[in-house]
């Protein structure tokens, strides 16, 4: 198989970034969240959506597939 250099590069990275946490997932995402917006671009927060979703929704009145269509006659 092809190895290539940018692949083995960025396996190297991640391991070593990895190792720095003690391959600690929580520690991993800790730092990976205290890193998100400190470039200035905006974070999405999708918790809220979430929440949204999760409220009861009304039933579907008057809802067609598109499948049927009504006829005059």
């Amino acid at each position: 198989m092809f190895d290539d250099p940018i692949v083995a590069e960025t396996r190297l990275q991640r391991d070593c970034y990895a190792a720095s946490f003690g391959y600690d997932l929580t520690k991993i995402v800790a730092d990976l969240q205290a890193r998100q917006g400190k470039d200035g671009r905006r974070v999405v927060d999708r918790r809220k959506n979430a929440e949204q979703n999760d409220a009861p929704k009304p039933p579907n009145v008057g809802f067609t597939d598109g499948a049927s269509t009504a006829t005059a006659g």
